[in-house]
């Protein structure tokens, strides 16, 4: 399963960067639930909150690929890692132009073991530099 969304089109947000994940493993012993408010976008602009899901996905699908028997703390250190990667981007969009220093995003992150109902569960605030 996969499913990525974002919330509705509004006349005050547009473009509107918010997301939502959901992905589970191959394998479907894990299931994977993401949502990333984000602030700042204007049309033309990175949509963080899809970045800083991508992001996190990436992260974890190679440490699902890496290791099959990977346990509940061992991707709790891996959101950790993921999160940190997603922070340092936003704030490198930050720094990139004056026109971004706006852009943030806030992430919010759970993965559960569907056999076991263990979960781990990660979440950062605004991430910005003003």
């Amino acid at each position: 399963m996969f499913a990525y969304a974002k919330t509705l089109a509004s006349d005050v947000l547009d473009p509107n960067g918010d997301a939502f994940l959901a992905w589970q493993t191959e394998d479907q012993n894990y299931m994977v639930l993401m949502v990333a408010d984000s602030v700042g976008s204007k049309k033309g602009m990175p949509n963080t909150g899809t970045i800083v899901c991508d992001i996190v996905l990436d992260f974890l699908k190679k440490g699902f690929e890496s290791d099959p028997d990977i346990t509940i703390p061992e991707i709790g250190r891996i959101l950790d890692s993921a999160f940190f990667a997603a922070s340092r981007t936003v704030r490198t969009l930050n720094a990139i132009d004056p026109r971004y220093q706006e852009l943030y995003a806030s992430l919010a992150c759970v993965v559960v073991a569907q056999s076991s109902k263990q979960m781990v569960y990660r979440s950062i605030g605004n991430v910005e530099i003003r």
